[in-house]
């Protein structure tokens, strides 16, 4: 699995959207990446590593949390 977004995203430094990429076979991640270049995204792809470190400790957003919005800290507030 993949994860994209923008860069002060990964860095946690902003909030905003991400797309999580996965899939049974293995991605194409040069190629998703390249893809992102050629139409002039400002996103860049997260994955391994830099995806764990990305992820934390965080927990997966179940029903059992919703509504979820609750959960997130609103934009300009510390």
């Amino acid at each position: 699995m993949v994860v994209l977004a923008r860069v002060p995203i990964l860095t946690g430094e902003d909030g905003g959207n991400v797309i999580a990429v996965a899939s049974q076979r293995p991605l194409d991640t040069e190629a998703i990446a390249a893809a992102m270049i050629d139409n002039d995204l400002a996103w860049r792809l997260s994955s391994g590593a830099d995806l764990d470190a990305f992820v934390g400790d965080a927990e997966v957003l179940t029903d059992d949390h919703a509504p979820v919005d609750q959960l997130l800290t609103p934009y300009g507030r510390p």
